[in-house]
């Protein structure tokens, strides 16, 4: 019997000493910390990264606008000036998409004849025209 007492005295004694002990305390916190710190870091690259290709692609599509908008001058070859100064004046390229480096193209293209009264109506069907002269 004094056996089992003295091996509850020292499993009760080191265990007092484990719970006195701090030296591994800080590494808790440096894990913890540490963590934390890298995640943040990896979501401000990903969301500079994003930031950089909506920019990009931003400045691609005002420098075709304003590329077909010196061609378009009423007259009746300016829908067919104004496309090509898209196609063969405006390159812009892009270096962190996620399809790699290249260039920015251009999708769609529509010529309007006119703007919405309010800046926050859309744009619809109505104000979209083929005809160079109106355009």
């Amino acid at each position: 019997m004094a056996n089992g007492i003295s091996r509850r005295r020292s499993s009760l004694a080191t265990w007092r000493s484990m719970t006195r002990d701090r030296s591994g305390g800080v590494a808790i916190y440096v894990a913890l910390i540490a963590t934390v710190t890298f995640g943040l870091v990896g979501l401000a690259v990903d969301a500079t990264r994003a930031m950089i290709v909506r920019s990009e692609s931003q400045a691609a599509a005002d420098a075709a606008a304003l590329a077909a908008g010196s061609q378009l001058d009423g007259t009746s070859s300016a829908i067919a000036r104004a496309t090509s100064a898209i196609e063969d004046l405006v390159t812009n390229r892009q270096r962190l998409a996620s399809t790699g480096a290249g260039e920015v193209t251009i999708a769609n293209v529509r010529f309007l004849s006119g703007l919405p009264s309010n800046d926050s109506a859309a744009i619809t069907a109505d104000f979209v025209t083929t005809n160079p002269l109106e355009a």
